[in-house]
Formats: C-alpha cells, sequence, structure tokens
C-alpha cells in the first residue's frame, strides 16, 4: 500500500468503521512503516475520540426552561398571526363577495326595468271618459248627470281612441 491509498482508508480505520480485512490490515503495516501516515492516523485517532466524547456530554445537556418558553411564545404568536391574516382574508373575499352581488342586482333591476314611454306614445283618456262615460254618439254623459253634445267631432274622436286602445 502506498500514502495515497492510506488516505482514502485514514478516517475509515480512526473511527472503528468496518472496511476490508486485508485492507485494514495493509494500512497498519504501512503505518508502521511511514513516519507521516502514522501522524496522519494518530491525529484522525484524537479527533475521533474527541467527537465521540462531545457527542457523549452533549446527549446529557438539556436546553434551559425559559428556552422551552420562549419558544413556546413564539408559536403561539405566529398560530395567532396566522389566525389573523386568515380573518382578514375571509373578511376581503366576504366583502368582494357583496360587492360584486350588488353590481349584479343593479344591473338586472336596469335592465329590467321598462324605458320612459314618450308623450306621444302614452295614449292618454278623453276628457270626457274622466268625467263621464262616452257613449258611440258622441253624447257624453258627465258625473252631474249633464249631457253634451259631441257633434264637433273631437270630443268624440278621443274615446273613440281610448276605447279602442283599451280593448
Amino acid at each position: 500500500m502506498n500514502c495515497t491509498e492510506f488516505e482514502n482508508v485514514v478516517v475509515s480505520i480512526a473511527r472503528d468503521e468496518v472496511i476490508e480485512a486485508a485492507a485494514h490490515q495493509e494500512s497498519l503495516e504501512h503505518a508502521d512503516g511511514c513516519p507521516r501516515c502514522a501522524r496522519r492516523l494518530a491525529g484522525e485517532i484524537t479527533l475521533s475520540e474527541a467527537m465521540s466524547a462531545m457527542i457523549a456530554e452533549d446527549t446529557a445537556r438539556q436546553a434551559p426552561p425559559y428556552v422551552g418558553k420562549m419558544l413556546v411564545e413564539g408559536l403561539r404568536e405566529r398560530t395567532i398571526a396566522g389566525r389573523r391574516q386568515r380573518l382578514i382574508w375571509i373578511r376581503r373575499c366576504v366583502t368582494g363577495a357583496v360587492a360584486a352581488m350588488l353590481l349584479i342586482g343593479s344591473a338586472l333591476m336596469l335592465r329590467k326595468a321598462e324605458p320612459p314611454r314618450s308623450r306621444d306614445a302614452v295614449t292618454a283618456p278623453a276628457d270626457e271618459e274622466i268625467n263621464g262615460v262616452a257613449d258611440t254618439s258622441g253624447e257624453v254623459t258627465t258625473a252631474g248627470g249633464r249631457h253634451e253634445s259631441g257633434a264637433g267631432g273631437a270630443s268624440a274622436l278621443r274615446a273613440d281612441c281610448f276605447r279602442s286602445s283599451r280593448q
């Protein structure tokens, strides 16, 4: 084995990882004969032992109680802020929906409303119809029982127009 091949397996040997038995034996024999690789192996073993001791020491450690309280309070604040954001979003959606319904309702009401008629298109009842009952002879009986002659033609014509528009 040469120094380059030893570099490829030195970390595995120092950490006691599983490697082939022949490669493990050759690496240890190379480290016995090469002072540079022996120092490298010793340094890796020291580093691995220090890391193992630190890991064992850290497993016994716990965070102080105030850290847990701070974490719980932080999570509570985030939850409350999330709820507020959802409520704001829901309110905006409801407001938009109501506005849309009002717009659609207004448009439908305007669409269904009949357009105003011109004065010429509206057939007004004749004066005689308002005051009394007209007959076909042109005479009108008023509410006071008085008879008026419609021989002049204008009143009788209006009364005929009114009757024909009602039929």
